[in-house]
């Protein structure tokens, strides 16, 4: 009786082990997968791959924990705005003589940035709310508080799809505080418009290389003056 129990005690924790080394197989599976997916930025498929190798119970990483935050930050970003990975790419163009050089390697962490240039139908109702100027930039000028923020072109009969256009940069940064955001830099800017987060190539134009065939039409019109906003993800580590 004493062997036969032993006998079946050193099976169930063959057993046990067997079951553990399968579970830690999946779960290294799952995994890289994620890993895969969030480099060819899938996120939808990275945060479900992540997520099926937590939910096994085998101890993780602070790698792992890292990966699965902001992969479950990229497949729900914020309406209207979409999400982009920490990482470097090339910034700038030519070199020290260009108006956009010397060409060289930049480092952004993970941030999201507004899927389109701020609307009028946006801007619309950020004069509609009349907002204090707690979100103002404290070096904005006095005249902006006579008539906060109204470009001299703006009309209630403007096209609320598209972009805004005529404000400066105080009224810029009143809005994105207003929206709860920020400007993005220039290095994200850049970035989010001309670099692709799954293979790291770069474009001249945010569609593609060709200035003519955008697929929704190239408008240089305004193209200066148009804009967006951004937010850092926290945690960003």
């Amino acid at each position: 009786l004493f062997q036969s129990t032993r006998r079946i005690a050193f099976e169930l924790r063959k057993a046990e082990e067997r079951a553990k080394t399968v579970k830690e197989q999946k779960f290294k599976e799952s995994w890289e997968a994620g890993k895969t997916a969030f480099a060819k930025g899938q996120w939808a498929k990275a945060k479900a791959a992540m997520e099926t190798a937590a939910g096994m119970g085998v101890e993780v990483s602070g790698e792992f924990e890292k990966l699965l935050r902001h992969a479950k930050a990229a497949a729900n970003p914020p309406e209207g705005f979409v999400y982009v990975p920490a990482g470097k790419f090339t910034f700038g163009e030519g070199g020290v003589d260009k108006v956009n050089g010397p060409q060289q390697e930049q480092e952004t962490v993970a941030y999201y940035i507004g899927r389109r240039e701020v609307s009028n139908g946006d801007y619309a109702k950020f004069l509609a709310a009349k907002a204090d100027h707690s979100k103002c930039h404290e070096d904005e000028p006095e005249a902006k508080k006579k008539d906060p923020h109204k470009p001299d072109s703006w009309s209630d009969k403007l096209d609320p799809a598209l972009p805004v256009t005529g404000v400066d940069w105080f009224d810029a940064w009143a809005y994105a505080g207003w929206a709860g955001a920020r400007l993005p830099s220039e290095m994200e800017w850049e970035r989010a418009a001309g670099t692709n987060p799954a293979t790291g190539g770069r474009t001249v134009y945010p569609w593609g290389d060709d200035f003519n065939k955008g697929k929704d039409g190239p408008s240089a019109c305004g193209a200066e003056t148009q804009w967006s906003v951004a937010f850092t993800l926290r945690p960003s580590g």
